[in-house]
């Protein structure tokens, strides 16, 4: 599997997806990140480049990334309303009924998209890609509204790519042009009946893997937690520190694999929550990290959890930090009082088990499992599958207290001290427990 993912991500650095020298990302670099990560010396590293080298075309899809347009029209300084709100739809010339739209950008003549769409063919295909660039209007008036309908009704009958939208320009892209190694080029944007161009658009195409979507989000997965290892390895950062910041190349590399893998913000977080709550059991990730991904998934649970394998495995990770949660309740007492960290954490941590214990509460889910509870016990928290998270709270807060109570009250009574100084001690001890 490591192997699998090594080829793809050196498959895309072949490609240039991934440098960047504005942030010091050269193949070089990147070459020597993932080699780092993976655990690929430099004898496997020959082996598998020359893989990718020979990687069929029949396994590889066409990513087409719209960037950025230069339109022709009013001036800048024009009323707004004069300015075009610009999106593209991009569409094979022998497929026009599969059709890709960007958002649209509203009032400008330099729109930028920086949008991706997969187009599945061959590297060695005929067909001819369509990229066509729209004005949406949006005119308020109910009459003309009601025609423009009408009319995109009837026109949707004979060209399924037409709307009401006033077309500004399109260009044609023979795909025998791009190479294997991709291609980010302007193109003139021509109109019927216009002898000059009505503006250029920039496009950036370039190779990638086939994925179902199944297993994108499984090697998306596997990536993400063989980075974070990795990071958390080498950067020696302190425990519950680390908040979600990976290095550039880390980053980077992430990026484009969900671009080409085509997932969601929501799958992403969701994909995080899993790695999260599994690496957090051996290197503490900060609380409020944490705390963040639930948010984000209480509010996109219905959209983000879509089987019952990945909801089982979202309660999973929810118990599974559950005692890690607990306990830096039941330790706050050693920290020292004003500690602005220590108060921060615990209140990420009070907020991530009172969205948890909603949400479960909501969706019928129990988060006192057996192997919980076992844990918990193993911690001193007389806790049952049938406790709430109030309770739960409740009985670390006594425990915690209790500690420090017995600590405090034994490190000022014993040793070889005199009377005098042992009467110091309580002294202080009992000051200790007025300031509490």
């Amino acid at each position: 599997m490591v192997e699998i993912l090594y080829e793809k991500v050196l498959h895309e650095i072949k490609q240039g997806n991934i440098i960047d020298r504005q942030k010091k990302l050269t193949q070089k670099s990147l070459y020597a990140y993932i080699q780092e990560a993976f655990g690929v010396d430099e004898t496997r590293h020959a082996v598998l480049e020359q893989r990718v080298d020979t990687m069929l075309a029949q396994d590889i899809y066409l990513r087409v990334e719209i960037m950025e347009a230069k339109l022709n029209g009013p001036p800048p300084e024009a009323p707004e309303q004069l300015l075009p709100n610009a999106f593209v739809i991009v569409y094979l010339q022998e497929k026009p009924r599969e059709t890709h739209r960007t958002a649209t950008i509203p009032s400008t003549l330099n729109p930028s998209w920086n949008q991706q769409f997969p187009v599945a063919v061959k590297q060695d295909t005929k067909e001819t890609l369509i990229i066509e660039v729209f004005n949406n209007s949006n005119n308020p008036n109910k009459f003309l509204r009601a025609l423009r309908i009408a009319r995109k009704y009837l026109l949707s009958l004979f060209n399924p790519v037409a709307s009401h939208a006033k077309m500004i320009g399109r260009a044609s892209i023979p795909l025998e042009s791009i190479t294997s190694t991709g291609l980010v080029s302007w193109y003139n944007l021509a109109k019927k009946k216009k002898p000059d161009p009505q503006g250029t658009i920039k496009v950036k195409f370039f190779f990638t893997s086939k994925l179902e979507k199944a297993t994108a989000k499984h090697e998306y997965e596997q990536m993400l937690r063989c980075i974070l290892e990795y990071e958390l390895r080498s950067s020696s950062v302190a425990r519950y520190w680390w908040a979600g910041k990976l290095t550039s190349e880390g980053e980077a590399i992430l990026q484009q694999y969900t671009k080409c893998a085509n997932l969601s913000a929501i799958e992403q977080t969701l994909i995080a929550w899993f790695v999260y709550t599994q690496v957090h059991l051996t290197y503490p990730l900060s609380i409020s990290l944490l705390e963040s991904v639930l948010d984000k998934l209480c509010v996109g649970y219905e959209v983000a959890l879509t089987s019952d394998e990945e909801r089982e495995r979202f309660w999973e990770g929810a118990r599974r930090i559950l005692p890690s949660c607990l306990s830096i309740i039941v330790k706050m007492r050693k920290r020292l009082a004003g500690d602005k960290d220590i108060v921060k954490t615990v209140s990420s941590v009070l907020q991530l088990l009172a969205k948890a214990d909603q949400l479960a509460a909501r969706k019928g889910a129990n988060l006192f499992s057996d192997a919980t509870v076992r844990t918990l016990k193993q911690m001193a928290l007389d806790c049952t599958k049938h406790s709430t998270m109030k309770e739960a709270t409740v009985l670390a807060v006594q425990l915690g207290a209790r500690t420090w109570f017995e600590t405090s009250l034994s490190a000022a009574i014993e040793g070889s001290q005199t009377n005098e100084d042992k009467l110091r001690s309580l002294i202080k001890f009992v000051q200790l427990l007025q300031s509490d």
